[in-house]
């Protein structure tokens, strides 16, 4: 996977999170 990908997406997630 990339690596860019998978910052954007764990990113994606925090923001739904909060």
């Amino acid at each position: 996977m990339d690596p860019l990908l998978e910052a954007i997406g764990t990113f994606a997630l925090n923001l739904l999170k909060t």
